[in-house]
């Protein structure tokens, strides 16, 4: 598990790490770019977004290309900076996810909430207490859609362990949708999208 030195370091690299395993269609990032999708078709009508893990703004950009005005939170300032010139007029605010006042520095409403491949970091108790309380932060009908490492279940999880071997991240707390769910004030929608990933979408009305 990288922390915060690690993801900086990772910056300049992280694209085209994730299109190596992407292509090659290994574990962790197979269905990389169909999660994107996924999740680019559930919120590009949306007015404004806000991004947790905004990254280097892989999806975001094509969605601030749109004109859909977008917030990042991100605790890497080389990925925030790498965000920073794809998308020069976003709100991008530094914070770490793993802390309970991540979104105070978040101001207004939004029509949704992503979570690209960075919420595998928290523990489920603190998934949950940060998609909880993003509550206020949506606007009635708005949805939190997580996209990542992510199984329906269980078994699932095992079949990933064996595919990958000694690749997979024990350090990890990949999203277990049917564990997740009942941690969630909302509810929960799954979809699968490869052996080793899927959409999480959670509303709350």
């Amino acid at each position: 598990m990288l922390d915060k030195d690690g993801f900086d370091g990772w910056a300049d690299k992280y694209d085209m790490t994730v299109d190596r395993s992407m292509d090659d269609g290994t574990y962790p990032f197979c269905g990389y770019a169909d999660v994107h999708k996924a999740v680019f078709e559930l919120v590009q009508n949306s007015s404004r977004v806000l991004d947790l893990g905004v990254g280097t703004a892989r999806l975001t950009e094509r969605l601030y290309e749109k004109g859909i005005e977008i917030t990042g939170v991100d605790f890497s300032e080389n990925m925030l900076a790498a965000a920073r010139k794809k998308m020069p007029k976003a709100t991008l605010v530094s914070a770490d996810l793993s802390e309970p006042d991540a979104l105070d520095g978040v101001t207004g409403k939004f029509d949704a909430i992503i979570a690209l491949y960075s919420i595998h970091h928290l523990t489920d108790a603190r998934k949950a207490e940060l998609i909880n309380g993003a509550k206020k932060l949506l606007l009635r009908g708005g949805a939190f859609v997580i996209g990542d490492v992510a199984f329906g279940n269980c078994a699932e999880r095992e079949e990933c362990i064996k595919a990958a071997g000694d690749e997979f991240d024990f350090d990890e707390y990949y999203c277990v949708a049917d564990k997740l769910a009942p941690l969630i004030e909302g509810k929960t929608e799954f979809r699968k999208i490869s052996f080793c990933a899927g959409v999480i979408t959670v509303r709350f009305d």
